[in-house]
């Protein structure tokens, strides 16, 4: 880039941090446009969701390590950035699907994550949602590390010393390398078998929980995100996943609930949502039916 593309680069740098926050109502409210003279980009200011953009692909990215390096520095909290991160994932489902939840006004809280609420044919509907990112106990525990120490640690030791003060003696599975471009973290690997179960696990541990909520919402979503997994890449890899392990499954109760799944074909790729209704069939004892939705 040229002088005055990174000059560029950082006053739309500027003008994202001064737009965004947590005081939007909807998605609607949030979603922010910033023009410089023929330049703009579109994001929502709750998350940093990209809605598009017609820069290079050069100042794209020198604004995106811009943005990145901001929200992981020790400025922002943990806790921000983790409600950051489930915004995005939010306004990610959202703008895929056609339904017009943009309007809803989003409420954040812990049981469940997300609570929408809006109206829908001129009725008052509430809709709850909790946030699955696919991953494996050991690779979460990887994220946290690089997220509690970014940019403070100057050596794969000290970086060793210091998660081990923060999370005990799990650390001892992982493995820490000095590298020409920083830090690394390596994490005990999983056969594509045992990831798969351990997803499948995550979304049947969040419908036992929207059990206990159930009567307090019109739907019930839980909100899957895979864009960044190599292995689910297709409809037919989330049915085998979840269908596998939830067609008969006693500790599924009978509630109904939606799971969305966001996966891409590959890296480059338009993110998908695929959505499936789930309920428990009281002819079929342990069994549950298992939809694919259209909207």
């Amino acid at each position: 880039m040229n002088a005055k593309e990174n000059e560029l680069v950082l006053e739309f740098f500027a003008d994202i941090i001064h737009h965004s926050g947590f005081n939007y109502r909807t998605l609607d409210e949030s979603k922010t446009t910033i023009y410089k003279g023929k330049t703009f980009y579109c994001f929502d200011a709750l998350s940093g969701y990209v809605y598009g953009h017609n820069m290079s692909f050069e100042m794209y990215w020198a604004l995106q390590r811009e943005i990145s390096s901001y929200f992981s520095s020790a400025r922002i909290s943990a806790s921000m950035r983790k409600e950051r991160q489930e915004r995005g994932q939010l306004a990610c489902y959202l703008d895929k699907i056609s339904q017009p939840y943009k309007h809803y006004e989003i409420k954040k809280r812990e049981k469940p994550d997300f609570v929408l609420i809006g109206k829908e044919h001129g009725k008052p509907k509430v809709i709850g949602i909790e946030t699955v990112e696919f991953t494996t106990p050991e690779e979460k525990v990887m994220a946290r590390i690089a997220q509690e120490n970014y940019g403070e640690c100057q050596s794969a030791e000290e970086l060793r010393q210091k998660a081990k003060k923060q999370h005990g003696k799990k650390v001892n599975k992982y493995e820490f390398y000095d590298t020409e471009r920083g830090l690394l973290i390596g994490v005990p690997s999983y056969r594509i078998e045992q990831k798969l179960n351990c997803h499948a696990n995550q979304v049947v541990d969040k419908v036992v929980k929207f059990s206990l909520w159930n009567r307090l919402f019109d739907e019930n979503i839980i909100l899957c995100d895979g864009r960044i997994l190599q292995y689910i890449n297709s409809e037919s890899d989330i049915e085998e996943t979840l269908y596998r392990r939830m067609i008969k499954d006693e500790s599924v109760p009978s509630n109904g609930c939606t799971v969305a799944v966001m996966w891409t074909e590959n890296a480059n790729s338009n993110t998908h949502v695929s959505e499936y209704r789930i309920e428990k069939q009281p002819a079929i004892h342990g069994y549950c039916s298992f939809k694919k939705l259209q909207r």
